[in-house]
């Protein structure tokens, strides 16, 4: 009589082969580079965009709607409208939004308008800060109208529909 074949029979590699060296270390070569690329690609981003840097601690709110009681009634239509804020610094006058930075991130289906204090106007002694009670209009400009997106007032997290 034969003896039944045995069901896991030995091979010159022996009962199980390992995976060749060169793919293992192929594959993790590749994982290594796809990190370090991620890591090169933040740092660029961090490094070259200064205007993706938003600080919380500048942040300045802005309503479509303000004390002289006008709205922005062409925000829908325009690449242009204003916005109002609350505050107006007495360093500058009323109109020259230059102590103001804007970051305007649009979408297909929303914009997110942040303002923030420029670092011109954060190297100011917090003695000699005074505030108009009236506050002022800034423009914003888009790169295309408003039309049916949803406008974001991006100076507080979540973000807060004002559109």
């Amino acid at each position: 009589m034969s003896a039944a074949p045995d069901p896991h029979p030995m091979s010159a590699s022996g009962p199980t082969a390992p995976a060749p060296r060169g793919r293992s270390r192929r594959r993790a070569s590749f994982g290594l580079a796809l990190v370090a690329a991620g890591v090169v690609g933040l740092l660029a981003v961090w490094l070259l965009a200064p205007s993706l840097q938003i600080r919380s601690n500048r942040m300045v709110g802005w309503q479509l709607q303000g004390f002289p009681g006008r709205a922005s009634d062409t925000a829908a239509t325009a690449t242009t409208f204003d916005v109002y804020v609350a505050q107006w610094p007495t360093e500058y006058k009323q109109g020259d939004d230059s102590w103001l930075d804007q970051r305007v991130i649009e979408t297909p289906m929303t914009v997110t308008l942040a303002l923030q204090t420029t670092d011109a106007y954060e190297a100011l002694p917090w003695q000699n800060r005074r505030w108009f009670d009236t506050g002022g209009w800034v423009k914003v400009h888009l790169l295309a109208p408003l039309g049916d997106r949803v406008l974001f007032d991006g100076s507080g997290f979540p973000p807060q529909p004002r559109w």
